[in-house]
């Protein structure tokens, strides 16, 4: 594990200390939708000023994009935060819930970590470095075929939102069901991701993410051996929202074969 992120690692736990016990703290009965936003915004920005605190003392000239910040150009090394939208999640303390922290230098990702704060487990990952999960190293798995793979997928927690493509959908997840040897459904893509990295999963397929938040835990899926790209065999060029699948690279192009025809139907 490389300076940069065990330093970051040690502000992200005492900021995970603060985190849970915020959200003990909150009363399930009492809450509501605003609140619950109040409360996660509240907490991205602890994590932002920690972070920007730590990160000022020993890389003075690396910049923190704030929460929700869209740099116009890319900067020389640059911090990003992901993940804070969940709050659903978050305020039940599912165990689902994670975030991420991104360095990019250039405007490439070259250091990656995805945290569980209820859990503890740290994914992490440095460009051409390998990635670990609680400082192990983790690789993907090499199952090669659909039915003996366990999918992970997030379409089930988007049927109430596709108006005009519920039923491709439903469609989607029982042909994934069906074809595969175990099915997931977390609801929090990132996670999926990083499941697969540490062979926790051996393949996601998720429908319409924001590859733009997805950028640490695609990194962590590639230093663990995996293949990322668009459900039809196509490069993830672009940080729009995107249809993707990621596995092993033979586990990869069978998953295209199955399920390429969903691509279009659920754009």
């Amino acid at each position: 594990m490389t300076p940069i992120i065990n330093l970051v690692l040690r502000t992200a736990r005492q900021f995970n200390e603060y985190l849970v016990q915020s959200i003990e703290q909150r009363d399930p009965a009492s809450s509501d939708l605003q609140s619950d936003l109040k409360l996660m915004s509240h907490l991205e920005t602890s994590l932002f000023q920690n972070l920007m605190d730590t990160l000022k003392r020993g890389y003075p000239t690396h910049y923190l994009a704030e929460p929700g910040e869209t740099l116009r150009e890319e900067k020389e090394d640059s911090w990003h935060i992901y993940g804070f939208d969940a709050k659903d999640q978050f305020c039940r303390r599912l165990p689902t819930a994670c975030y991420s922290v991104e360095h990019r230098h250039k405007g490439k990702t070259v250091d990656a970590i995805v945290i569980n704060p209820f859990s503890g487990d740290e994914y992490t990952a440095s460009r051409g470095k390998g990635c670990a999960l609680n400082n192990r190293r983790t690789r993907c798995t090499n199952v090669t075929a659909v039915d003996q793979s366990v999918v992970a997928n997030n379409t089930l927690t988007q049927v109430p939102s596709l108006k005009d493509s519920q039923e491709h959908a439903i469609e989607l997840v029982t042909s994934i069901a069906q074809s595969s040897k175990g099915f997931s459904s977390t609801g929090n893509p990132m996670l999926d991701c990083v499941y697969v990295a540490a062979g926790q999963a051996d393949a996601a397929l998720l429908t319409q993410v924001d590859t733009e938040a997805l950028r640490s835990a695609l990194l962590i899926c590639q230093e663990a051996g995996c293949l990322s790209g668009t459900l039809n065999g196509g490069v993830i060029q672009d940080s729009r929202k995107r249809n993707i699948a990621v596995s092993n690279p033979k586990l990869y192009k069978a998953l295209v074969q199955r399920f390429s025809a969903f691509d279009s139907k659920l754009s």
